[in-house]
């Protein structure tokens, strides 16, 4: 019996490990960055319950993301993984939020990302565009709490803001 249980064990382990790297994981969301999408009540005056989210990892192995997208990607300047939504793709032309309203190329290999509420974000407009490559994965769902249960979709940035590679800059 113990040997069917250190067996089953010694399996069960090394594919949930490689499932929550290569397949999807589950995470819950900190902060006020990513409101009201994700974490629409905290911050509030009553206790907030944060939302859990399923990641889609396949998706960043394969680069699969575009704009409009929320992506989990390594934090350019700490140990610590961001949720922030693609505004730009490699070789676009974004006009960066206010302070530093200007007009970013951006560099093959790399995208531009930015909270949803920009007044409690760091992003692209403090960083610069960040390498595709620090992408851990895709957000797919909210899956907890159960009132929030709900698909991501793609939310088109404004396009007033974003130039395609296809257009020029005027």
């Amino acid at each position: 019996m113990l040997r069917r249980l250190v067996k089953g064990t010694a399996i069960a382990i090394p594919v949930l490990i490689t499932f929550r790297d290569r397949i999807a994981d589950v995470s819950v969301v900190h902060g006020c960055s990513m409101q009201p999408t994700l974490n629409p009540h905290a911050g509030a005056a009553v206790p907030a319950t944060l939302d859990w989210v399923l990641i889609d990892r396949a998706s960043a192995r394969r680069f699969a993301f575009t704009r409009g997208d929320i992506v989990v990607l390594h934090s350019p300047v700490e140990k610590k993984l961001l949720v922030k939504r693609v505004v730009a793709m490699e070789n676009d032309v974004v006009r960066s939020r206010e302070p530093r309203s200007r007009y970013v190329t951006i560099p093959a290999g790399h995208i531009w990302v930015e909270g949803d509420n920009p007044s409690r974000s760091t992003d692209s407009t403090t960083h610069g565009a960040i390498c595709a490559g620090m992408v851990t994965g895709r957000v797919a769902a909210v899956i907890w709490p159960p009132s929030r249960w709900q698909f991501i979709s793609r939310q088109a940035p404004q396009l007033e803001r974003v130039i395609h590679k296809s257009e020029s800059v005027a």
